[in-house]
């Protein structure tokens, strides 16, 4: 979003005009670009990043989904970089995506959302997302990356958290207090439930079948409850 701001192409542009067709899809990914277009995204994006960091010296921590896009181009220019791969159940997921689309388009937007094919839309960037990040992810060395899932940091955040610190050989010692006192002071949070239309189900199961599989997720049926449970930690 702030590189929107500072006025990049962006798929982000469809929190602004979210009935308008996406922009480009080359600016997801990054790889058709022209060498004028992709020397000013680095630009300004490392432009920013500098800024960021001028104000909040230390380690940068990137959360862009877009980002599971752009190993490759990350890499060049951060060759030291470490991934971090949250994976969450699409029947979860998906409902989240469109809620999350609707709220900051209406707080934001420059158009009243309509909702047509934002579903859709939705379907479309998660399957893009995971292909690309399939297709690049090895290619990360294996010190540098690594996976997890969205419901076994909710479930125990505090073993997930130290977890990634180990492998990455990150010292834990002077924040593993703050991260006990955020989960001390976010204990009684609850996640949105979202109950997706059956035909979204079922898509679900359809579109993302080898997904589910890959990552241990069951297939539902449309009578099965929203997952339930206790957030622990910071959503």
């Amino acid at each position: 979003m702030a590189l929107c701001n500072l006025g990049m192409p962006s798929p982000w542009w469809s929190i602004a005009f979210p009935n308008e067709p996406d922009v480009d899809a080359a600016w997801a990914d990054l790889e058709r670009l022209s060498d004028r277009e992709h020397a000013r995204w680095l630009a300004a994006w490392t432009t920013f990043l500098r800024d960021v960091q001028l104000e909040h010296p230390g380690r940068l921590l990137f959360k862009n989904p877009l980002h599971t896009c752009r190993v490759p181009i990350i890499r060049s220019v951060f060759p030291a970089t470490d991934f971090i791969h949250i994976v969450r159940d699409p029947h979860d997921l998906v409902p989240s995506c469109v809620n999350l689309h609707m709220r900051i388009s209406e707080a934001h937007g420059l158009q009243r959302p309509r909702r047509n094919g934002l579903e859709e839309r939705v379907f479309d960037s998660i399957t893009k997302m995971d292909a690309r990040l399939t297709a690049t992810w090895d290619a990360i060395p294996p010190a540098h990356r690594f996976r997890t899932r969205y419901e076994d940091v909710v479930a125990e955040p505090l073993a997930v958290l130290r977890s990634i610190y180990d492998h990455f050989g990150w010292s834990r010692d002077a924040v593993e207090p703050a991260w006990q006192t955020a989960i001390r002071d976010r204990g009684d949070y609850r996640p949105n439930m979202h109950r997706p239309e059956p035909s979204v189900t079922a898509a679900i199961n359809d579109r993302f079948g080898a997904l589910l599989t890959r990552y241990g997720y069951p297939r539902r049926h449309a009578s099965d409850p929203p997952s339930a449970g206790v957030l622990n930690t910071f959503h």
